[in-house]
């Protein structure tokens, strides 16, 4: 297994400054025993006995509510295969630097194709699983169709995969989108300034308050 490195970007984190001091040590903990894919099993008793070895008053109970926090902050994701739970950290390869001559293969199945999720996990059925994927994959063309910034588009495609919209919020993301496009800061220098689409949707941007300049009208004489 390749050497683990914990990124400083963590300590300016917003959604890592959200989660309670014990949370933090355990997204620590889930870093470290990741695998090479930044993949791991999410049993909380396992996890516990992994990182919390000697801390005998932490029980399983606590880990799982720790683990619900980095869960809802989506700094990592929770899937189902055979009743086995799973966790993945969605941008593994963005902060880990792996030699391939020391890469081993995953024993952890993939959460591709699978029901990923931020809460509890659940099973799914296979052709639910397959329903949904191309659900999703048609939403993420409309998507991509219409954002101004064409680079990275499979990056793009796994955040979308990982984030896994319903109706309602692909609808929220394209107004949103439409919105941002007429921005100040999209418009100016040939939009220069606009975001890889990978960014934009790990950073949750269509939450974001924007400012569209409105247009002043000119007074007929």
């Amino acid at each position: 297994m390749s050497k683990r490195m914990i990124h400083t970007s963590i300590w300016a984190s917003g959604q890592v400054a959200k989660l309670s001091y014990q949370a933090r040590l355990l997204f620590i903990g889930l870093i470290t025993f990741a695998d090479d894919d930044g993949r791991l099993k999410g049993n909380p008793s396992l996890l516990r006995s992994q990182i919390f070895p000697y801390d005998e008053e932490v029980s399983v109970k606590n880990v799982e509510n720790w683990l619900k926090e980095v869960l809802d902050q989506n700094l990592v994701l929770s899937y189902v295969i055979n009743d086995e739970q799973y966790l993945y950290h969605p941008n593994w390869s963005e902060y880990q630097t792996l030699r391939n001559d020391r890469r081993k293969e995953s024993h952890i199945p993939s959460p591709d194709g699978n029901q990923v999720s931020t809460k509890s996990p659940h099973k799914i059925s296979k052709d639910k699983v397959r329903e949904g994927k191309v659900r999703t994959l048609e939403l993420f063309e409309k998507f991509y169709k219409e954002y101004p910034n064409k680079k990275g588009k499979e990056k793009a495609k796994m955040k979308w995969i990982v984030l896994s919209p319903d109706d309602n919020l692909f609808n929220d993301i394209m107004l949103a989108l439409e919105k941002v496009k007429k921005s100040e800061q999209w418009t100016k220098d040939d939009g220069k300034f606009i975001p890889h689409p990978a960014t934009w949707l790990y950073q949750k941007r269509w939450e974001d308050e924007v400012e569209v300049p409105t247009i002043k009208k000119v007074k007929k004489f």
